[in-house]
Formats: C-alpha cells, structure tokens, sequence
C-alpha cells in the first residue's frame, strides 16, 4: 500500500528554503545538488556510524599521552604541538612515529571526504548510489562535495540568505 506523504503543521514555515546548487568544474563534471543549511539526521548518522571505528585518531591521541608523560609536559600543549607544521624541538625523538600518524591522519580524512560526499548523493540526489561509485568521481567534485558536507553541518546559512536577497532583488526590479 503506497502511503502519502504528509508535511508537518508547521505554525511557522521555515524562514529558508533549501536551494540548488552546482558543485564541480567544467573538468570535473558540474553536479546539481539541494544545499539545506542543515544536515538531516540520518546524513550525519550514516557518516558517524561510518568513520566512528577509525583508529588513526585515537593513534595520535595515544603517542600524544605517551609524548606528554615522557616529557613531562601536559598533554594539551603537546596534542597542540602535534599539530604545528614546525613541531617543538621535544618531539625530535618521536618525529617518525608523528609523521606516521599524520599519514594515517591524511588517509581518515581522504576516507571521510568520500563518505561524506558519497552521503550527500544518497540522500539529495540518487539513493541508488554507491561508494563504489564515488570512488571513480574526480577529485575536485569529491572534495567539493565534502565543503558543501562541512559547510551543512556548520548549519552555514550563507548561501541561503543570499539566494533570498537575490529573489527580492528580482522582485523588486
């Protein structure tokens, strides 16, 4: 039995109406996609339960309690420190295992690039889609699949707000 589909009685409506974007370049191929302003619940559930058994932050983590209690210095600072391009001369001694890390590190992010954008097609453009298939989309789409993802979970409102602006302007034209 098909079941209709009901919106909500909203009192108020919501104040910005999701808007189509086109993400890509002419090398990369142009996607059209609906930017929200938000992320719905199961696009942010299905990224977590995806990367959450990751261990390359927890790795960095681990050498960085290590590094702190070898050195004495707390473990704020050094997590911090790990992060600088050029890291404190106190972590010489450990510079391939932090260089390993930030490899692994490197490598997560490139995963959750792809999972994130291979989320945003499922749910806004075709759920038949695969990360099969997102692993043979071309790098700039990917990546800039996964800045729309940041930029919805942000809850960045940016281009909403001047999708909006625009259409007053026309109308008041």
């Amino acid at each position: 039995m098909a079941r209709k589909k009901k919106g909500l009685p909203f009192v108020v409506q919501p104040r910005l109406q999701p808007i189509v974007e086109k993400v890509g370049s002419e090398e990369s191929g142009i996607l059209e996609i609906e930017r929200r302003g938000y992320l719905s619940v199961s696009e942010k559930a299905m990224v977590q339960q995806t990367t959450q058994g990751d261990e390359s932050m927890r790795a960095m983590y681990a050498l960085g309690g290590r590094i702190a209690r070898e050195t004495g210095i707390q473990q704020l600072q050094v997590m911090e420190d790990l992060m600088k391009p050029s890291r404190p001369d106190y972590m010489g001694a450990y510079e391939e295992e932090i260089l390993a890390c930030m490899v692994d590190l490197m490598s997560y992010q490139e995963r959750v690039n792809l999972v994130q954008a291979t989320v945003l097609i499922i749910c806004r453009v075709d759920d038949s889609w695969t990360v099969e298939q997102s692993m043979d989309l071309h790098p700039d789409l990917l990546r800039d699949l996964a800045i729309l993802y940041y930029e919805e979970d942000q809850r960045s409102t940016e281009a909403l707000t001047a999708a909006v602006k625009q259409e007053g302007g026309a109308e008041g034209k």
